[in-house]
């Protein structure tokens, strides 16, 4: 192979052909041995080229094969010069002829290289994508979906590149691929995470809205059964929406539904804590009443107060106002202590 390569005194031949005259070189041995040499490194440039072609052929590499056809244009035009005697110019161009058969070969050689080198990362790059499509979980998000589609229709075209022996579009589209698989790779993880989460939370608000049930049922408050069956419609929501993969709807949906069961339980503890407070005032009163004389108008005016005022709370208590309802109490304590303060000054305590 150095043999093709080499060119010694190849360009010293050509200068030493220029100091000479015709009528030399016709009687000069020397000159004539000098021009069988220039004649055999042509036909060795030929060989050069010829090992070239087909070094090009199988790289498939567009430069290399504009260099090979530059090579054989000045191969042939040194052929014409030295068929002309044109010896200088001839020697100058099969030397450039030889130079750029060699950078063909070259370059083919690292195409080849390159070629290898993109269909490893070609193939890396595939097998991450399916490594992603398998390892996602069903319930991904419309968006994360169309990143996923995005970066397999890039992988495509970056093939198509590479078949076509465009390799550079190919690596930067396979890189930017890489790089999109990787970014969604952490998308989908935190997506999992999130979704784990969520689904943990569904159970666990299961159990609660059970538990929260029985308290309402026990309660017999309206406005608590209204908001605890509003928090099962959002729960249901919550589980339509995670199961479409609209995991943010679901989140949502399930954080209300979560606010709906909790007023439902404050409601009922609200209730449990109006119905001691009703009972130890109706109580009262009932004692109070036990008191009261026939001719007392004022203490049977401050009891049907009290009555009244009894009445308001737990009406309002049973449509689930609560504020009416304890206002209610608050003005039936207040009506109480009075009656019990009259009470004491009629009996002369």
């Amino acid at each position: 192979m150095k043999r093709y390569l080499t060119i010694t005194g190849l360009t010293l031949l050509g200068l030493l052909l220029i100091n000479l005259s015709p009528a030399a070189q016709m009687n000069s041995d020397r000159v004539q041995d000098q021009i069988e040499n220039l004649r055999s490194e042509i036909e060795r440039t030929g060989e050069i080229i010829q090992l070239a072609a087909e070094t090009v052929k199988g790289s498939n590499s567009r430069e290399a094969a504009l260099l090979l056809q530059k090579a054989v244009e000045v191969h042939q035009s040194s052929n014409s010069d030295f068929g002309q005697k044109r010896y200088q110019m001839a020697a100058e161009k099969t030397k450039l002829a030889r130079e750029l058969a060699q950078k063909a070969i070259g370059v083919a050689r690292a195409t080849d290289e390159n070629r290898d080198t993109v269909l490893r990362k070609l193939e890396h790059t595939k097998q991450l994508l399916e490594r992603i499509g398998e390892s996602s979980s069903h319930n991904v998000s419309a968006s994360l979906k169309s990143l996923y589609e995005n970066a397999r229709d890039n992988l495509r075209r970056a093939w198509e590149f590479y078949n076509a022996g465009e390799y550079r579009p190919a690596v930067k589209l396979c890189n930017q691929v890489e790089s999109a698989l990787r970014k969604l790779m952490e998308q989908f993880q935190r997506q999992d995470r999130e979704s784990n989460f969520t689904q943990r939370r569904m159970e666990q608000l299961r159990g609660q809205l059970e538990r929260i049930q029985a308290m309402v049922a026990e309660c017999s408050s309206e406005s608590a059964t209204e908001l605890l069956a509003q928090a099962k419609q959002a729960m249901q929501q919550s589980q339509q929406f995670y199961g479409g993969g609209k995991m943010e709807a679901a989140r949502a949906s399930l954080q209300k539904a979560t606010r709906l069961a909790n007023r439902a339980a404050d409601e009922c503890r609200g209730n449990e804590q109006f119905q001691r407070i009703y009972a130890r005032l109706a109580g009262q009163a009932d004692r109070l009443a036990e008191q009261i004389q026939p001719d007392d108008s004022r203490g049977r005016k401050l009891l049907n107060q009290v009555r009244e005022q009894l009445m308001i709370a737990k009406e309002a208590s049973e449509k689930g106002n609560t504020e009416a309802a304890a206002a209610a109490l608050r003005a039936t304590e207040m009506t109480l202590k009075q009656l019990h303060k009259h009470l004491n000054f009629s009996q002369g305590r």
